[in-house]
């Protein structure tokens, strides 16, 4: 049998020509897909806000409005009724989840305000499961001398300086007598979602490979805002969420929320209130990264006189998650940390002044 060597070489290369043709045609369709279904920007999505319905699956975009003020970007929609991560949600007239109390309060009463974002607001779990619920029953339980109050104005993807923006414009009118913030290690950043678009011409990673990998989704909605991060961390290797080491992808308008110079005007703003409106501060820092940033809020909060308490876990049990894609707090990692923060007041004697208050 004779070989036709020629043959079989021309053969070899038309293939892995046309092998290379085709992934090349896939790799720029995909690039092209993604191009088209984000071109709308925050802004542009939230001009035109879907109607809610109770039984119908909705994600982040679905649930938020453009907040009249700047340093907070955006809100939770007030009064609405949505499904949203397997539960279903109800927010108040402030666009807050939960009850919310009058403004009003009597020398009975002790009202404790919180800010944060996704973990405190509760993403993936019921209302009454909710770290912050879990506590206030507790605190009435055990000190029924006095009427506990938690108003939780926590919304997903907030960042330090917009948590305390929104204790400031918003919630300081009920007259808080204890103020509760978490740190997350995303709150020196911007929401991942206010970020600059992906680079569809970063030709340094293939979309392609990554979509094979099932690390990606093409996009059947116009601003999945929980899609989106997906893409951007897959594809270009940078952060989730952007700050300071990446403030090329943080728009201008912007920068004056992200890095740890922002953090530490915010954390003296909240000093200011503190002085003004009488409340105590404590500051639960419950991730220890970027890895020497526990230290550097630590050492600011001692410096403000704020409670600090600092309980992260480096490995979490699968039962303290929503899922291993997921870490944030199931049913048993909420119920946890209320009996964290109810240990740790009680230890500190936080409690007793208000016990004692006529």
């Amino acid at each position: 049998m004779i070989i036709n060597y020629k043959s079989f070489i021309c053969n070899i290369f038309i293939s892995i020509l046309s092998l290379f043709l085709i992934l090349l045609f896939l790799e720029i369709s995909i690039r092209v897909s993604l191009y088209f279904k984000n071109q709308k920007n925050f802004e542009e999505v939230m001009s035109n806000l879907p109607e809610l319905k109770p039984n119908v699956p909705a994600n982040l975009a679905d649930i938020i409005r453009p907040s009249k003020y700047p340093g907070i970007i955006y809100e939770l929609r007030p009064n609405v009724k949505a499904s949203f991560m397997n539960v279903q949600i109800e927010t108040n007239n402030e666009g807050w989840r939960g009850k919310l109390c009058p403004i009003h309060k009597d020398k009975n009463t002790i009202r404790i305000v919180t800010i944060g974002d996704s973990h405190m607001f509760g993403w993936g779990v019921s209302e009454d499961k909710r770290y912050t619920n879990i506590l206030e029953n507790m605190l009435n339980l055990k000190f029924p001398e006095k009427r506990w109050e938690i108003i939780n104005t926590a919304v997903p993807g907030y960042n330090t300086y917009m948590e305390v923006e929104t204790l400031k414009r918003k919630a300081l009118i009920y007259k808080p007598d204890i103020v509760i913030m978490e740190y997350i290690g995303n709150d020196l950043e911007l929401p991942n979602f206010i970020m600059n678009n992906t680079d569809y011409l970063n030709f340094r990673k293939s979309f392609l490979l990554v979509f094979l990998k099932g690390k990606i989704k093409l996009l059947d909605t116009k601003l999945n805002l929980i899609a989106i991060p997906m893409i951007t961390d897959a594809i270009t290797g940078r952060l989730r969420f952007s700050g300071e080491n990446e403030i090329n992808m943080v728009p201008e308008k912007y920068r004056y929320l992200v890095g740890w110079n922002s953090f530490a005007k915010s954390m003296l703003k909240l000093k200011k209130m503190q002085q003004a409106y009488n409340f105590d501060v404590i500051i639960r820092i419950s991730h220890n990264w970027p890895k020497t940033m526990p230290l550097k809020i630590i050492k600011l909060c001692n410096q403000f006189k704020f409670y600090v308490l600092y309980s992260p876990q480096k490995h979490k049990p699968p039962s303290l998650i929503l899922s291993n894609e997921d870490e944030h707090p199931s049913v048993l990692g909420h119920k946890l940390i209320a009996e964290g923060f109810f240990d740790y007041i009680v230890k500190e004697k936080i409690i007793n002044k208000y016990i004692e208050k006529q």
